[in-house]
């Protein structure tokens, strides 16, 4: 070209370039609040992030609201009249969530690795429009054998759908912008486990009877109809990845930048596959590690939701109480994943907003595990473990450390995935069947010795990144390398010796 493009004065400097945009000396309300690079972005950058957050944000919200909301109201139709009408009066519940868990489990690595090859735009649409057509036949059914099966079935739609947009929003977004987006993404979740009670409340004062169908049948039924809205949305707006993107709201400038930007961040957006692959990525530390971490943290978190069960077995409370006093520990979690999330990408430590919450949660869920303490205390613990945001924490650190490798990073959320909900197939069983409620022995102790340990593996985790990171060291597709500053070239550009693949 003859001339200079717009896009080609903002992609050849840094994003951070004072003379390509004239930061203010005195930060705006949104880089505070927001970015905290926003004012040094050029506004073609702005326009572009603007929409991947239209895009990518509301439908990543919007579904995993309503994912959050299928898999809990299991529990609060349990609560509210399913135990009784299904006779389940042993461990049905735990054999319930069991067959959801392994398909799901099993299915999360291949479901993540087939993202890859098939358009998010018509992936992720399609298995949530196939899960939200069998969460509204849970409504219909007389036993609890055919809700396994339906459970079973929902589970294996299911596992593509997380994993597949955390790397979607790790494709599209820099490190300054990630753990906000990660929290915003995360804190849908307790959003929807809070929904779920207040909808179950709503459903048994308002539907229980009506069309010969009991409250809690209705909440299944009413879920999936949400659900089915949300696949909808999601053909039209998700972007796909940037190399291969096709939206319409996208100028061809925008997409040129989304890719450039990305590699200024130093990351690797182009997905490629070789036969080294389980040698590269095992031969690292990065999959033990974080996986490790985020199925004991993931995993653990499940504690500080049982507090239904207190309220149920404890005596003494409504239905309506029963479904809503837990709304309020699900709000805590809402209220500190943002928190930890906007911290986070204000000041990019990263290990402090994983550590710090996670201290405190090992606190609480060690006096669970006490159990013989006052009610007052008991109850109290399930709102301060709740400060714990181990989903949208953990994929940010991911993100951050697995920066230059797609094709590593997608493989570790696939087993990160799995190996938490591992623990969950193990724990429906040996730390939470529903026959030792309210105080179940094995399951806190379980999840304070888990907190506990956590603690080790994330700081062993920033060690090794900061090793990395002091030696030059870098690890991409194309093996493990040692960046060095070449005194042959100009303006010490950086040259990189390979150490090993």
């Amino acid at each position: 070209m003859a001339e200079t493009s717009s896009l080609e004065k903002d992609v050849a400097k840094p994003l951070t370039d004072a003379k390509a945009v004239d930061a203010p000396k005195k930060k705006s309300f949104v880089s505070l609040f927001w970015d905290a690079d926003y004012d040094t972005k050029s506004p073609l950058e702005r326009s572009l992030v603007n929409k991947i957050d239209l895009g990518i944000l509301i439908y990543a919200t919007l579904g995993y609201f309503v994912k959050t909301l299928d898999q809990q109201n299991i529990n609060n139709a349990f609560l509210s009249g399913m135990r009784e009408d299904l006779n389940m009066y042993g461990n049905e519940l735990n054999y319930a969530v069991l067959a959801f868990n392994v398909p799901y489990c099993v299915l999360a690595i291949p479901s993540n690795i087939l993202l890859t090859k098939i358009r998010p735009s018509l992936y992720l649409p399609i298995i949530e429009l196939c899960w939200s057509i069998l969460t509204i036949a849970k409504g219909f059914v007389h036993n609890y054998q055919t809700l396994y099966v339906l459970q079973f079935f929902i589970g294996a739609f299911e596992a593509g759908y997380f994993p597949g947009v955390v790397y979607l929003i790790g494709s599209w977004y820099t490190n300054s912008e990630l753990s906000k987006r990660f929290a915003i993404f995360s804190v849908t979740s307790a959003i929807g486990a809070m929904f779920s009670g207040y909808l179950q409340t709503a459903v048994y004062v308002g539907l229980n009877g009506s069309a010969g169908l009991s409250g809690w049948k209705w909440l299944f039924v009413v879920d999936g109809l949400i659900s089915v809205v949300s696949a909808v949305v999601g053909f039209f707006l998700i972007p796909d990845f940037p190399e291969t993107t096709k939206w319409k709201l996208f100028t061809p400038d925008e997409i040129e930048l989304a890719k450039t930007r990305l590699n200024k961040d130093g990351k690797q957006g182009e997905v490629k596959y070789s036969w080294d692959l389980l040698k590269r990525v095992f031969g690292r530390w990065h999959w033990y590690l974080f996986t490790i971490l985020y199925a004991i943290y993931n995993s653990a978190s499940s504690s500080w939701g049982y507090l239904g069960f207190l309220l149920k077995f404890g005596g003494g409370f409504t239905v309506e109480q029963i479904n809503l006093y837990p709304t309020g520990v699900n709000a805590v979690t809402a209220f500190f994943t943002f928190f930890w999330g906007w911290y986070a990408d204000h000041t990019q430590n990263r290990y402090l907003v994983i550590v710090l919450p996670m201290t405190i949660s090992a606190i609480f869920v060690t006096i669970l595990a006490v159990w013989d303490v006052p009610f007052g205390l008991k109850f109290a613990s399930y709102f301060f473990a709740a400060v714990s945001t181990p989903i949208s924490n953990t994929m940010a650190y991911l993100s951050t450390v697995v920066d230059k490798d797609p094709v590593e990073r997608t493989l570790i959320i696939g087993s990160m995935n799995s190996a938490s909900y591992t623990i969950f197939i193990i724990g429906q069983l040996v730390f939470w069947p529903t026959t030792s409620a309210p105080s179940f022995p094995v399951g806190y102790k379980y999840t304070a010795t888990s907190l506990w340990v956590g603690l080790i593996v994330v700081t062993a985790i920033r060690y090794l990144w900061k090793r990395d990171l002091a030696r030059g060291i870098i690890h991409t597709p194309e093996g493990t390398f040692v960046r060095k500053v070449s005194e042959s070239k100009e303006d010490g550009e950086l040259e990189t010796e390979k150490i090993y693949t």
